[in-house]
């Protein structure tokens, strides 16, 4: 033997049994043959010596064994069919009879029974590949893939099959020869079925059947009802073994197909419900439209009732679509007369109402026909659970079917649901109507929508409590929505079983009417006027209908002469001219203008002016410095300005005007706290008036601690300046007018828009959103959990004792929340109360605040849910109220006065108080304030505690805190100063708070158990919270905070500040739960509410529980001191230890030297000071010893001094009044210097040196300044003796402060003769005068003898050079 295409031969090898197959004789009479002859292809040849085949033998048969068929007397097979079936025992044998009624006779196909030596024509066969043969190839009673040689290939056997009702397909089938990887495939209609064969060899079992090739098996497929296209394919791999003496096959055999159109009928069945049979049918008939059949087995349909039409036909799994099998009673607003075919719309205005539409009143008439589809359905539209919903809004019947019930069937419906396993649900398919305004929904109109409701959808036993399943779609108009889409309402299914979506949509707005155009006069200029006409609101909230009308002129009068008041205006195409009420979407000011954006000032009458519109036109500022806002209006009649302002002056550091025809109206305005005022002053003349907004002391922000200061305006009304408005005036977008003979209009709420001259606002569409006054909406952001979210607690279940927490969005909300996966939070341990001071009162089981002196300790909470620990030594516990807890996200009402409100562009109302956390709320992009205040009544003095963020980007805002109208110092968070860096604790106290805040939520937690992702619960990871803390005195305080922001032309979508932790310590009602350390200086007893100072004098015990007074010698000099301070040498402590004094006015320095100040010790009075240095005088703060200008400049002795170069000592008396206000301002100090002198009369005038706020010098010159006197200072001195007595002393014989002589006594003594020492004193001078004059008389003497001698040896004598008188000679 050979391949084709084989270059030689193979040699034939012995048959065996694998090589040999049955082949059956004819069936005659009931019997066949049966014998064994070597299969077609066998590369074998017949020996006996290697196998002997079983004899030839003879077996019985039937020639007609297919169902549904009989032999008849002919021995021909006759076929039962044409609404007839077989039945065998029926008299005479074996005959078709007739169906009876309500049943049907459904035929069965066969083949491959009995002796077949041609292929059926039913079936048709092909091969691909390495094939032998063309195909399958039909032998006897069998079929095969036919025999082929080795190599990859493909044997198909195809039949067509169309099913009355869905049946099975039936055979019988094994696999001969091959190798492991050949075997049979199911295609049905291109699809491969679950059916799957593949060589016996591989299963491991296999009998080897009768004829020892193998067993059969019985193959059962399910076919559906419809068309069909059938295709066994035996698939041989490449790797069959070519040396295989039986190549690989399929055999086939007794192939039954059961309800198959074409066959034999061998029984009957009964008619599915919805469907009927007279008699004598192979197949049911649907029920009619109209008609229904509840039961199986109907001889004919009963039609339906008045007010009910037929339920829609369902596809049957085993006959496909039938008719109805019940009726539905008509939908809401909907009816139909006895056996109708679908129920109609009630409406008896409309000629030719829609088909799909509802008319909930005269002129409202809504037509959702552009809405349907029959394509396709909307959707999927997910809920969270993953079930998808689909709807159609007009049409039950649609090409892509979209759901199917459990038998693979399509479901006609408005609305069905696939749940996650990809069962399909019937949602509701009978269509009612419902007016918006008879929904419960508030603040709605007949015009805003409707409500579709599409019930009798597929029962549900247990989850629907056996009712039927139905869907409720609110259609809201949305203009700009266009077609829309479905949403889901969350949730969606509630209760169960009843479903519930939104949908916006412009075909959801009723139809155009000419009621929806507004007539609009123009100006008129000389005697023509053009009116026109504009949608009633904008955008236009209608579709299709009536079109609007086009412009037209008329006649007119171009003064009116009637006034009008305000919501009206003149019609002056009327004569005479007659006041008409403003349309909706438009007002009148009743003769003059109103002022909202500011610009074109001067067509106003403004004269130019410094003034400055912000960025957004809807304030006026002032500028810097001084500036005036000067209008001048002609007035028609008697009329009023009225005006809206805010001013911010910083106590009367700047001031508002207002002027009127050079009179002051409105004078020195210096704030208006943040809100806006409105002042109206009347104009009671005709003509012209001058008026005039000032401002003086204007101010940029100058740093950080303060707001500019300036004025602004917002609104402008002027009402006088005509007789009356001649045309009305359209809303501007963002507001609206819904009521004829409005003055002004209304502002849009959040979450809706409008256009000009709008008569309402609209609703943003789910994926928008909108600030108040709002002209259009902004897409949502993509969310962040930190800013768009809050958690907020469920109410505990008592049973677990835990209670579940959750992420909420925030109301409004701007991001897109659809699209976000919010993560879970684990529950967490209910709280034995919610407020943390309180306890659960064993008397009357109710929480109450824990006593005074005692708090609620968390840890000692877990073991005793009764306990209040009292408040240890050197402790304190105030009552406190948290608010915006971040730990349990519980949001408290303050009792008494609190409120919050928000002025200028607000987007919310002002700040939202939801879950952890409060905000200032979401705004447009113009200047405002929104700021919280409440009343709070402190018992104790406390704090205020909070920590804050700034959530947006915006760099122009910044947060004030007010204490009772005044702004608190040391708050001033300007957005620029973050940077987003953490800032410094203001002070220890607040630090103290912080890690004692810590401390208890590290001991929460761990008594909470673990959280699944702990990263979701921090919130901070790019904005950082503050901390902040202002003491507040006891007392009823108004405490408030306030976000400011300037005027902006972008708006922000996140919240500028955010506040969490809002600790309020020391208010009234409440209970302790935080225990706080006494500060320094402070000491409480066990159970004290509060730590006392210690005072002057004093400090604490180590145990803080007690004060001690200071050591002799020691001093403190301010309360709550902590240490008591050495006095300087030379000074002692007063009795009360709070200064440094000289014992009694006497002072001995570090050197040894000592001094008396008794002479200017004492207290004096001076021109503006008054001095003690001694005894003190009585001065501010209580004592001082130096009072200059009734100011302490010192109270105490803080240094003593010397220097010896200038004889002066220097004391130092400080600890006097603080400088300025300020905490950190330095005491007052007087340095006085005595200086020593001699003179006693200068004692008593100290003279000052210097004098500043601070620091005062003063120079005493006086004996007090020197020191006193010693031993060394003193010699002695004793007397004449008089009388036999004489006195001996000490005399002073240097500079110190004591007598000029002391330690005076009188002493006896004897008279003598002494020469005293001035006579010997007397004679030696005269003595020694005498010698003199005895030299100078022997000079003299000599020289006139030499004279004498020169003129006796004269010769001659010169008489001529000298002359003698008598007296020389």
């Amino acid at each position: 033997w050979s391949l084709p295409d084989s270059a030689d031969c193979s040699w034939r090898t012995p048959c065996t049994a694998d090589d040999y197959m049955l082949q059956y004789g004819p069936c005659v009479q009931g019997e066949r043959s049966v014998q064994s002859v070597v299969a077609p292809g066998a590369h074998c040849y017949a020996d006996a010596a290697t196998y002997t085949p079983p004899a030839a033998r003879q077996e019985r048969c039937d020639s007609c064994s297919a169902a549904g068929y009989f032999e008849d007397g002919d021995g021909e097979c006759v076929a039962c069919g044409g609404g007839t079936y077989l039945d065998r025992s029926a008299e005479g044998g074996p005959r078709c009879v007739p169906a009876p009624p309500g049943r049907f006779a459904p035929s069965v196909v066969s083949a491959f029974y009995g002796q077949q030596s041609e292929m059926p024509a039913e079936f048709s066969t092909f091969c691909t590949g390495s094939c032998s043969a063309t195909g399958w190839e039909a032998r006897s009673d069998r079929v095969d893939s036919g025999t082929h040689h080795a190599g990859e290939l493909d044997a198909v056997l195809v039949r067509d099959v169309d099913m009355a009702l869905a049946g099975y397909l039936m055979f019988d089938y094994r696999v001969v020869g091959g190798s492991e990887a050949d075997g049979l495939e199911l295609y049905v209609s291109g699809v491969r079925d679950a059916f799957l064969v593949y060589h016996p060899s591989r299963g491991g079992e296999d009998d080897g059947g009768e004829d020892g090739l193998g067993a059969w098996h019985t193959a059962l497929v399910r076919l559906g009802h419809g068309s069909w296209q059938l295709a066994w394919n035996y698939h041989q791999s490449e790797s069959s073994s070519s040396s295989s003496s039986l190549p690989g096959k399929v055999e086939m055999r007794h192939v039954v197909i059961q309800n198959a159109r074409g066959g034999a009928a061998q029984g009957t069945l009964p008619c599915a419900a919805g469907s009927y049979s007279s008699g004598g049918q192979a197949e049911c008939t649907p029920c009619p439209q109209g008609t229904h059949a509840s039961s199986a087995g109907s001889a004919a349909c009963v039609p339906c009732g008045e007010n009910e039409a037929p339920r829609p036909p369902v596809p049957d799994a085993a006959f496909g679509l039938l008719g109805a099998v019940s009726c539905d009673q008509c939908g809401q607003h909907t009816h139909t007369a006895a056996g109708a075919a679908e129920c109609a719309l009630n409406d008896d205005s409309e000629a030719d109402p829609p088909a799909c539409g509802f008319s909930p009143a005269a002129g409202v008439t809504y037509d959702l026909s552009p809405l349907a589809r029959s394509d396709e359905m909307y959707g999927p539209v997910l809920d969270s659970r993953n079930h998808a919903y689909f709807l159609n809004v007009c049409s039950r019947q649609h090409s892509n079917h979209s759901c199917f019930d459990g038998d693979g069937e399509p479901i006609p419906s408005f609305a069905c649901q696939v749940t996650s396993v990809g069962r399909g649900e019937d949602l509701g398919h009978v269509m009612g109507f419902e007016a918006l305004d008879e929904a419960p929904a508030e603040g709605v109109s007949v015009r805003d929508g409707l409500v579709v409701h599409y019930t009798g959808g597929s029962r549900g036993l247990q989850l629907c409590q056996n009712r039927m399943r139905q869907t409720t779609v609110h259609f809201r108009c949305v203009p700009t929505a266009g077609v829309g889409a479905p949403v889901p309402h969350s949730p969606v299914e509630n209760p169960p079983c009843s479903y519930h979506f939104g949908w916006d949509s412009l075909y959801a707005c009723p139809l155009c009417t000419a009621d929806d155009y507004v007539r609009v006069p123009g100006e008129c200029v000389n005697g023509r006027q053009q009116v026109s006409y504009r949608p009633r609101e904008q955008p236009l909230r209608c579709h299709g209908g009536v079109p609007q009308p086009q412009p037209v002129e008329q006649d007119c009068r171009e003064q009116p002469t009637v006034p009008c008041p305000a919501g009206q205006y003149a019609d002056v195409a009327q004569t005479p001219v007659v006041c008409v009420p403003a349309p909706v979407g438009h007002y009148a000011v009743g003769g003059g203008f109103l002022l909202e954006r500011w610009t074109g000032l001067a067509a106003y009458g403004f004269e130019p002016t410094s003034w400055r519109a912000d960025a957004t036109l809807q304030n006026l500022h002032s500028p810097q410095d001084a500036s005036d806002l000067v209008l001048k209006v002609s007035f028609a009649k008697a009329g009023f300005v009225e005006f809206d302002y805010k001013v911010h002056g910083q106590g009367e550091l700047a001031s508002f005007q207002f002027e009127a025809d050079g009179h002051t109206v409105l004078a020195d305005v210096h704030s208006t706290n943040l809100l806006y005022a409105t002042y109206r002053h009347p104009v009671r003349e005709a003509g012209a008036h001058v008026f005039v907004w000032r401002f003086r002391g204007g101010s940029a922000p100058a740093d950080d601690q303060h707001r500019e200061r300036g004025a602004l305006l917002s609104r402008l009304l002027v009402v006088g300046q005509k007789e009356a408005d001649t045309v009305p005036t359209p809303c501007p977008a963002g507001q609206y007018s819904s009521q004829e003979g409005a003055s002004s209009c209304d502002q849009c709420g959040h979450n809706t828009y409008s256009g000009e001259g709008a008569r309402q606002c609209q609703p943003c569409a789910a994926s928008q959103w909108s600030e108040r006054g709002a002209a259009s909406c902004r897409p949502r952001r993509a969310c962040t959990l930190d800013t768009d979210f809050v958690v907020v607690y469920d109410e505990c279940d008592a049973q677990s004792g835990t209670q579940a927490r959750l992420y909420v969005p925030t109301d409004p909300a701007v991001c897109d929340v659809s699209s976000f996966e919010v993560p879970a939070l684990a529950p967490v341990p209910c709280p034995v109360c919610a407020r943390r001071g309180d306890h659960l009162s064993a008397q009357s089981n109710r929480c109450e605040a824990c006593p005074l002196g005692s708090y609620r300790d968390l840890q000692v909470s877990a073991a005793d849910e009764h306990a209040c620990v009292a408040t240890p030594a050197g402790s304190t516990a105030l009552p406190a109220l948290l608010l915006f807890d971040s730990n349990q996200g519980r949001t408290f009402e303050l009792d008494g006065d609190a409120s919050t409100t928000c002025t200028g562009d607000c987007g919310t109302e002002a700040w939202r108080f939801q879950g952890d956390r409060a905000d200032s709320g979401v705004h447009g992009g113009g200047e405002l304030d929104s700021f919280m205040e409440a009343q709070i009544e402190f018992a104790y003095a406390g704090s205020v505690r909070f920590e804050y963020r700034f959530a947006g980007e915006r760099e122009d805002v910044r947060a004030d805190v007010y204490l009772d109208g005044e702004p608190v110092d040391g708050f001033t968070p300007a957005r620029k100063l973050l940077s987003r860096v953490e800032l410094e604790e203001e002070d220890k106290e607040a630090e103290d708070h912080e890690a004692e805040k810590k401390q208890q939520q590290q001991q929460q937690q761990q008594q909470q158990q673990q959280e699944a992702d702990t990263k979701n619960e921090v919130r901070t990871h790019d904005q950082i919270w503050h901390a902040v803390s202002l003491p507040v005195p006891a007392g009823t305080h108004r405490f408030a905070l306030n976000y400011h922001q300037e005027a902006s032309s972008v708006a922000s979508d996140t919240a500028g500040l955010q506040l969490r932790n809002l600790l309020l310590e020391g208010v009234s009602g409440a209970g302790a739960f935080q225990l706080h350390a006494c500060k320094d200086g402070h000491v409480s007893a066990v159970g004290d509410v509060t730590c006392t100072a210690c005072v002057a004098g004093t400090i604490p015990n180590p145990e803080h529980s007690q004060c001690k007074a200071c050591s002799t010698g020691m001093v403190s000099f301010n309360t709550a001191s902590t240490v008591c301070s050495a006095c300087p040498a030379g000074t002692v402590s007063d009795s009360r230890h709070t200064s440094c004094i000289l014992d009694q006015c006497k002072l001995t320095t570090s050197s040894g030297v000592h001094y008396d100040l008794s002479s200017v010790g004492q207290s004096m009075s001076l021109a503006n000071m008054d001095i003690g240095l001694c005894n003190q005088v009585s001065c501010e703060l209580g004592t001082a010893a130096v009072c200059h200008k009734e100011r302490n400049f010192g109270r105490s002795i803080t240094s003593v001094q010397e220097s010896v170069s200038d004889n002066t000592v220097v004391l130092v008396y400080g600890h006097g009044a603080p400088c300025t206000t300020s905490l950190t301002a330095p005491l007052r100090s007087t340095t006085v210097r005595l200086q020593c002198v001699s003179d006693e009369s200068v004692n008593a005038a100290p003279t000052i040196l210097s004098d500043d706020e601070c620091a005062l010098e003063l120079q005493w010159k006086a004996l007090a300044g020197c020191r006193l006197c010693t031993d060394a200072d003193y010699v002695e001195e004793r007397s004449e003796c008089k009388s036999g007595n004489r006195v001996v002393q000490q005399a002073r014989q240097t500079l110190c402060n004591g007598p000029l002589f002391r330690n005076s006594v009188t002493e006896s003594c004897h008279i003598e003769f002494e020469f005293p020492w001035w006579a010997v004193a007397v004679i030696g001078v005269a003595v020694l005068l005498l010698i003199v004059v005895v030299v100078v008389v022997c000079v003299r003497n000599r020289k006139l003898s030499h004279s004498y001698e020169l003129l006796a040896n004269s010769n001659p004598p010169v008489m001529g050079d000298f002359d003698l008188g008598d007296d020389e000679l």
